[in-house]
């Protein structure tokens, strides 16, 4: 019981049919995009506010069409459909979503592969390589001085 207990908390479980469920597996575009920016990012966790900023800029710099409709924010461009596709993500147990203190984070529970469009991971790798090792802070700034438009309605003081 006590084996069985330690392999379900672990993951180790499940790990066979997680493997065998997502091969084969296609996401949408922009569940893809989503899931390869996290998997891009070495903790494999990240603000949602991150999220959101790096799927802007794939959308807006990598020219992948996500579909996504961003609008200026609290914390620049935002977009409903965002939090969608993670939760559709979260329903297929490839992110979790955690509240830390104040803030919404997002953690890949699914580092293996799925079938992502060649244009979507390109992007993402793009914008994960000039922004990815930014802080938060620095990655706001950045998108702020870059897209002026997106940060009239910004709470952040500049």
């Amino acid at each position: 019981f006590n084996s069985l207990l330690d392999q379900a908390f672990t993951g180790e479980l499940t790990a066979k049919w997680r493997e065998e469920f997502y091969v084969g597996l296609r996401l949408s575009e922009p569940q893809g995009a989503l899931f390869s920016i996290l998997k891009g990012i070495p903790s494999h966790e990240l603000p949602v506010t991150a999220v959101m900023k790096y799927s802007f800029l794939v959308q807006e710099e990598a020219g992948v069409g996500l579909g996504y409709a961003f609008e200026p924010y609290h914390y620049g461009p935002f977009t409903e459909e965002v939090y969608r596709d993670l939760d559709e993500l979260e329903s297929l147990g490839m992110v979790v979503q955690e509240e830390v203190g104040s803030e919404r984070r997002i953690r890949l529970n699914y580092t293996g592969e799925v079938e992502v469009s060649e244009d979507v991971k390109e992007g993402a790798e793009r914008i994960l390589s000039e922004y990815g090792g930014l802080s938060l802070d620095e990655l706001l700034e950045r998108v702020y001085e870059k897209y002026p438009e997106y940060a009239e309605r910004s709470r952040r003081k500049r």
